[in-house]
């Protein structure tokens, strides 16, 4: 199963908690089985699904692996970024100065 989440950088609430149903639900797992295998609260599970909370990614690796997948992030530099001086650092004090 694969779920792509194009975009920008943020991803709706509603974007993840439907995944999240779809991940746990894909595994057979209730809320209670998951919350168990993933080391959480149950209501921890509840609030994602609901879209009340968002986790963290070091916590959707929880969830995800505690439901046979793996979540895998992938990161692609879709405009180029603006290096005046040439050295390819992100943060270089030259570039600053240039720009």
């Amino acid at each position: 199963m694969s779920f792509a989440l194009q975009g920008t950088m943020s991803v709706s609430v509603e974007d993840v908690a439907t995944v999240i149903t779809t991940v746990r639900q894909s595994a057979g797992l209730s809320k209670r089985k998951l919350a168990i295998a993933a080391g959480i609260e149950p209501s921890e599970v509840t609030r994602y699904e609901n879209g009340d909370r968002v986790p963290t990614l070091a916590r959707l690796r929880l969830i995800f692996k505690a439901c046979g997948y793996e979540l895998v992030v992938q990161a692609e530099r879709v405009a180029p970024w603006f290096d005046p001086c040439g050295c390819n650092r992100i943060g270089c004090p030259e570039c600053d100065a240039l720009s």
